[in-house]
């Protein structure tokens, strides 16, 4: 346990009476057992540079009768009801208003608290809780800055359970496994994997995500200075992190160009932005390639929810190929919506002034245009068609600099210039990540069968 860390010696300016009170941020990470949560917050404890006060859900065990301790062995520690959420949030809501508070003390040999003994921890500008349920109670949820889930394969995380369970906690290897068995894994499919969806960050790997951690410390940092006595507290400090992406998600300057009006996305400094910064880049260094069906869902819900309210899925072309032998195959509807997953290639680009062309009568009104990510090269390329003036586009993403990044194209089928690409780039993926990984990567298939899966459910 490492309670209310203090690093480089930075007093923690909410301890002075005669200063202002600034609510604290507050961090949940949590993941199933093992994963890598407290080795994360670790981490990010360390690259910070401030006062971190850091509160285990661990300590909330409830303590066990004596009859359930004669048979602790079919008791279920991963259930919601083996821990005492009122005192959680209790104590949590205390510290949250700058008071310090005594957290109990819990002994996993006897499965019960220490009577008499607590472990003190002392307000601070950051206060992270960490948990393999932090994030299912909503009320503490809702008390929340960032909220984080850390992603780790299954397998990994029945390891370091066996070791550290037998190292640290007196426990067999068979005890671990029944443990595991019976209760564990199901616990984490039916409580603890939900509350992915409560996340704002997903990170993959733990503390060995690299990428993720930079990014979460430059967003608390950025929080810090939102507030003056915020602001006061970190203005000396100089912890080097890095951007997530070296250039925005969406470049303003198509504004500029006279596009702007064409396009519909996310506002700068929208919390969706944060969340698809992080995984456009894991996308960009292959840093994540077994959840990269993860991602691939949250791109479509995020696409959506920029979508006008009255979309139905009769309104989409629904071939993967979206292509036409004739202009009598054609479907005449007022408003024809197109999805591709991106617009950064020429290939998914000639597919999509393809269908343009075909579309330049006046039986569809309007035609609406989904991507995840769109490169503003494809408005020039697009502008000269007769019906781009009636085309409005729907993107997560929007820069120029996507073209550069071979794993966010992904129409590989339509064009033999990709596929020489792509096969160096398979090769090097291979020799870095090994076989099985290549075959998460990001695919139009996936992409396709993702958003018409939610399409059909219109």
């Amino acid at each position: 346990m490492f309670y209310s860390m203090v690093l480089y010696n930075i007093q923690y300016l909410m301890e002075s009476q005669d200063k202002p009170f600034v609510k604290p941020l507050f961090i949940g990470v949590t993941g199933g057992t093992a994963s890598g949560k407290t080795s994360l917050c670790r981490r990010i404890t360390e690259r910070i540079g401030i006062n971190v006060s850091y509160i285990s859900l661990d300590s909330f065990y409830k303590g066990l009768s004596h009859e359930d301790h004669a048979n602790a062995h079919n008791y279920n520690f991963d259930h919601p009801n083996a821990l005492d959420f009122d005192l959680a949030y209790t104590l949590l809501s205390q510290i949250l208003k700058g008071k310090d508070i005594e957290i109990p003390q819990y002994d996993f040999t006897t499965h019960a608290r220490i009577e008499g003994t607590s472990d003190h921890v002392s307000a601070a500008p950051i206060i992270i809780f960490e948990g393999i349920l932090s994030l299912y109670d909503a009320r503490i949820r809702d008390l929340m800055d960032i909220k984080i889930f850390v992603l780790t394969d299954d397998d990994v995380r029945l390891s370091r359970r066996l070791m550290r369970d037998c190292t640290e906690r007196a426990r067999t290897i068979e005890g671990v496994l029944y443990q595991y068995n019976r209760f564990v894994k199901k616990a984490y499919d039916e409580y603890i994997k939900p509350t992915m969806r409560y996340a704002n960050i997903i990170v993959p790997f733990g503390s060995d995500n690299t990428t993720a951690i930079d990014f979460i410390v430059t967003n608390l940092r950025s929080k810090l200075l939102e507030n003056p006595v915020r602001r006061q507290l970190a203005k000396d400090l100089s912890i080097p992190v890095q951007r997530s992406l070296g250039f925005e998600i969406v470049d303003y300057a198509i504004g500029y160009n006279g596009f702007g009006p064409k396009v519909t996305n996310y506002a700068a400094g929208n919390k969706m932005n944060f969340k698809l910064e992080i995984m456009i880049r894991q996308l960009i260094n292959f840093e994540a390639p077994e959840i990269v069906d993860v991602f691939i869902e949250y791109f479509q819900k995020a696409l959506f929810k920029l979508a006008p309210k009255d979309i139905s899925k009769d309104s989409f072309i629904q071939s993967e190929i979206q292509r036409f032998a004739s202009k009598s195959e054609v479907k005449k509807v007022p408003v024809l919506r197109l999805f591709y997953p991106e617009l950064l290639s020429e290939a998914s680009l000639n597919d999509l002034k393809t269908i343009l062309e075909l579309y330049q009568g006046e039986d569809t009104a309007r035609i609406e245009v989904y991507s995840y990510f769109l490169s503003i090269w494809a408005f020039q390329e697009l502008k000269d068609i007769t019906a781009f003036s009636k085309t409005h586009f729907y993107t997560l993403a929007l820069n120029d600099q996507f073209r550069k990044h071979l794993n966010l194209q992904v129409m590989e089928e339509n064009n033999e210039a990709w596929k020489i690409e792509a096969e160096q780039q398979r090769v090097e993926i291979m020799a870095t990540h090994g076989e099985a990984a290549y075959e998460n990567h990001f695919t139009q298939q996936a992409c396709f069968k993702a958003f018409f899966g939610h399409v059909n459910s219109l």
